[in-house]
């Protein structure tokens, strides 16, 4: 049997499929706005929202060009846009956490293994942790809806 020079659902094996969780608890601090000229609102207290997601598989029997080919395709599929809850503290928004770009990061754990020989694996552990602060309780899931969106490989 000769090596394989590419990487689909035929050569992946999934240990651990999608698992999406959610999480809701109260976080204390000092938020603290204007709704109106000379007046000042505080919250001591605020919604912190997580979503989690992991998945667990890895592609097998590449040679190693292939899988490093893999492995550089999977970083670049799983290097996430993230969103931080910035506080608004005055303006037409005074009083909520508006959604903003956080940045990009690599949300999963990536390597080449080599097997026997000339023979490699690439192991992809997904482990996306995704944050909101909110004033008021809500759904978790209502949060998230660009996250669940993103593309993950499908099981076999």
């Amino acid at each position: 049997m000769g090596l394989l020079h590419t990487y689909n659902s035929n050569n992946r094996v999934v240990y651990n499929d999608k698992v999406v969780t959610y999480s809701k608890q109260r976080i204390y601090g000092t938020w603290t706005y204007r709704p109106a000229i000379n007046i000042e609102q505080t919250y001591y207290w605020v919604w912190e929202y997580h979503r989690y997601c992991s998945k667990s598989y890895m592609y097998v029997g590449m040679d190693l060009a292939t899988a490093q080919s893999c492995a550089a395709d999977m970083i670049t599929k799983y290097t996430r846009t993230t969103k931080v809850s910035d506080w608004q503290a005055e303006g037409g928004s005074a009083g909520t956490f508006q959604d903003v770009d956080g940045g990009t990061v690599c949300m999963a754990d990536i390597c080449i293994q080599q097997e026997v020989g000339h023979m490699y694996s690439v192991i992809v552990n997904v482990r996306e942790d995704d944050v909101r602060l909110r004033t008021y309780s809500t759904t978790p899931s209502s949060l998230f809806t660009t996250e669940n969106q993103r593309d993950y490989d499908t099981g076999n």
